[in-house]
């Protein structure tokens, strides 16, 4: 199995376990989405959107070259709706770059700054796998939400989704 493979194979897996969470989303209030549930929780709206957010600088650094300074605000979006627009872009793309992908890329070496203006230089390969890293960790905190919320949060395991789409 190719490294290209293994990548798009894992961001198709996060695609798809984001798509029912965002389902779960619009099954909400827009007052359940912004609900504070206390320390260690926060929101919902806080915990999906800097989910979203992360990988909104990750395809900055990596597309454009450009290294934001600063972290959104993750209480911005005052609906479901907004939130949903805004993650639905940032999904789009992610589906963009990974069509551009070949493997000779994952190997080549992004330059950024993080958000304390420190710069590092990685392979490309390396940065999309703390991407997903960092969405898997984030959508168990989502899940939680929902389940604080009173809701059933729904299978989001890599196990479900390749069950589904075997390789």
């Amino acid at each position: 199995m190719s490294l290209l493979f293994a990548i798009r194979r894992q961001f198709a897996h996060d695609a798809w376990a984001k798509a029912r969470l965002a389902q779960a989303v619009r099954e909400l209030t827009d007052a359940e989405f912004v609900r504070e549930l206390g320390p260690g929780l926060g929101s919902l709206r806080a915990k999906f959107c800097h989910t979203v957010d992360a990988e909104h600088l990750w395809l900055q650094r990596i597309v454009e070259g450009l290294s934001a300074s600063e972290r959104p605000n993750d209480g911005r979006y005052a609906s479901r709706a907004e939130f949903l627009h805004w993650y639905e872009q940032v999904q789009a793309r992610k589906v963009a770059l990974l069509g551009s992908l070949t493997e000779e890329r994952l190997h080549a070496t992004v330059s950024y700054n993080n958000l304390s203006g420190k710069p590092f230089s990685q392979p490309l390969y390396e940065l999309l796998q703390h991407v997903m890293l960092h969405a898997a960790y984030h959508r168990g905190q989502v899940s939680a939400c929902l389940r604080a919320l009173g809701k059933q949060p729904p299978a989001t395991d890599y196990i479900d989704w390749s069950r589904e789409n075997p390789a």
